[in-house]
């Protein structure tokens, strides 16, 4: 079963189809952060034909822009976005989700 909201209607324009996203707490059971240093960790080739969108807030706010300033890296955006409104503005406009979670998760 689809929620149908998750759909896309159109093609995705073509800076969002070269977009992964990730959403989820940003806690080490998540593993929001190991989703950014392995981006960051990518050749520059990839990585500049790619963005990565992560949504969330918690304790590891400050280590994933830290990782990201680091790295001085414009592809990775941490950002948040209402429950609500996650199918039509971050899953339809995403080539892929990425998901790190470190445990078993009910899906």
């Amino acid at each position: 079963m689809i929620d149908s909201r998750f759909q896309l209607n159109n093609r995705l324009a073509p800076s969002e189809s070269q977009t992964l996203v990730s959403v989820g707490r940003l806690t080490e059971q998540k593993g929001m952060l190991d989703i950014v240093q392995a981006f960051v960790s990518l050749p520059q080739n990839i990585r500049n034909n790619w963005k990565m969108k992560i949504y969330g807030s918690g304790p590891q706010e400050e280590d994933i822009n830290r990782c990201i300033d680091e790295y001085d890296e414009s592809s990775v955006e941490l950002s948040y976005c209402p429950y609500e409104k996650m199918p039509e503005k971050v899953y339809s406009k995403a080539a892929a989700v990425v998901h790190g979670a470190k445990w078993p998760e009910p899906f």
